[in-house]
């Protein structure tokens, strides 16, 4: 296994090990990510992608 694929796979299974919720919760997190996302680039004077 080369180093490339090895830390890729490391990464993945570092993701997967922290991963204690269901998709409700992933949903709800992904939810507040983007409000703060849009907030910030609004603060700063763009668009965040919104329609």
């Amino acid at each position: 296994m080369n180093q490339k694929t090895f830390a890729i796979a490391i990464i993945f299974l570092s993701f997967s090990l922290i991963v204690n919720a269901g998709p409700i919760a992933y949903g709800l997190c992904q939810t507040g990510c983007n409000v703060i996302w849009v907030s910030c680039y609004a603060a700063a004077g763009f668009v965040a992608g919104i329609l």
